[in-house]
């Protein structure tokens, strides 16, 4: 650990938006192609402090007062309770934040209020600006030979539509004409480097409408490819693995131990409902298409087994303090995110813990990175039933299923229990419960609010 090298972030004054826990991290500067990824997340030795200013894991609702200061393009600004999009544009005010990092991260990093480029330069203030296109919605970073440059998508809120963009740090002023894909519903672009194709290739969600109407088409992810991040042409598409109602977000292709993990966050609208989750497919990606391996399931495998885990996102970068993959998450859901009380009585939800993510025979399995367990948390033996607060977690490992109850939900997942008892860690902060269960790796993320 290189210590708390960072600290800004921004304060939002607006109600809750939606899919907000897409903060940006980026790969550090060195030979490899940097992954396109998302994270801002807070880590660190020190305790957890209780306001928002604090620094260790600050429960700063991050769709509804805090955001990092890329939020304010990488953030899709949808907010409730309407069943329709709607838009916010962000006004930012100082507020401490720290990340700690590992390695000569800082002159590739960017978060919080200050954008610091290689040459260590700072940019402070909005990174990209509203503008006659519409507003900014959630995209990627990517690190190549040219530097750092973000992609984003557009949606014009007359036309209601929605495009992609690019624009180059550390000013992201010279925005781009629109980049390949564009429609009604087309946006959070994964760019990344295939080495299968020797060429840039883009993963773009194509959800099913907000209203989950029976006779929309279901969602699929579209495949984009592009010898220069510039000229992009369609390549092939992901899906339908859900039927119609069931929305697809914020794609992440990621590669672990060899085998190339698919995520996605989908919200089932179907009857009315809000249910979100994370869910991914183990198999191989050769830039054309997505091929799930053999014997897993088709529908994926849900990532956390909780209520409130969403828009989950990957840092494979080496200049994380730990050197395995990463995923965080927003901590809520659509169907409490505006209801449910923080401290302050703001309303939001907070980002999870960063995870170490490893694959144990066909299934991805979760632990906290290393430096959070010097943090408070309890631990114990968890054979069918633990219960804390209004939270309860059973176990049927006879059927294979994890059963989790809050006050407002009640939820049963497929889990593959290596014994008749496991072990579990559990980490409390504000209302933000995180239960890990091993040697399983299951995760259960619950916001209980205060």
């Amino acid at each position: 650990m290189a210590g708390d090298q960072l600290e800004r972030a921004v304060e939002v004054p607006c109600p809750a938006m939606e899919r907000a826990a897409q903060l940006l991290g980026i790969a550090r500067l060195g030979a490899e192609q940097g992954a396109a990824v998302q994270a801002g997340v807070d880590i660190g030795l020190h305790r957890i402090g209780r306001g928002p200013h604090h620094h260790q894991r600050v429960i700063d609702d991050i769709v509804d007062d805090l955001v990092a200061d890329l939020g304010n393009f990488l953030d899709p600004a949808r907010k409730l309770p309407r069943l329709a999009p709607d838009f916010l544009d962000f006004a930012l005010v100082p507020v401490a934040r720290k990340i700690a990092l590992g390695g000569d991260i800082l002159a590739a990093l960017s978060l919080g209020r200050g954008f610091v480029a290689e040459d260590g330069r700072r940019r402070d203030g909005v990174a990209i600006e509203p503008s006659g296109k519409g507003s900014a919605y959630s995209g990627c970073l990517v690190q190549s030979e040219d530097g750092i440059e973000a992609f984003y998508t557009r949606h014009d809120p007359i036309c209601q539509v929605q495009t992609q963009h690019s624009a180059a740090a550390p000013e992201f002023r010279n925005e781009s004409d629109k980049l390949g894909p564009e429609g009604r519903d087309c946006r959070d672009p994964f760019v990344h480097w295939c080495a299968a194709t020797g060429d840039w290739r883009m993963l773009i969600a194509l959800p099913c409408s907000w209203t989950g109407a029976a006779d929309d088409p279901p969602s699929i992810l579209e495949i984009w490819c592009s010898p220069d991040r510039i000229t992009w042409a369609l390549a092939g598409e992901i899906g339908p693995w859900h039927p119609p109602g069931v929305m697809w977000e914020v794609p992440v292709l990621v590669t672990i131990d060899g085998t190339d993990v698919l995520i996605m966050s989908l919200v089932d609208r179907r009857d009315g409902a809000t249910d979100c989750s994370v869910h991914y497919w183990l198999g191989a990606f050769d830039g054309m298409r997505f091929s799930v391996a053999a014997g897993f399931p088709a529908e994926g495998v849900r990532l956390d087994h909780g209520p409130d885990f969403y828009a989950a996102i990957a840092n494979l970068s080496a200049g994380w303090p730990d050197t395995s993959s990463v995923i965080i998450g927003w901590a809520s859901n659509w169907q409490a995110a505006r209801t449910r009380k923080w401290h302050g009585g703001s309303r939001g939800g907070p980002i999870s813990l960063p995870r170490s993510v490893v694959i144990r025979g066909h299934r991805l399995c979760q632990s906290p990175v290393p430096v959070a367990l010097d943090l408070p948390h309890i631990t114990g033996c968890f054979s069918d039933r633990l219960t804390h607060g209004t939270l309860t977690v059973t176990a049927d490992r006879v059927r294979g299923q994890l059963r989790v109850q809050t006050l407002d939900f009640d939820g049963a997942s497929a889990v593959d229990w290596a014994g008749v008892s496991s072990t579990y860690r559990m980490f409390e902060d504000n209302g933000l419960v995180e239960l890990f269960i091993e040697p399983e790796g299951v995760t259960v993320t619950a916001a209980l609010g205060v």
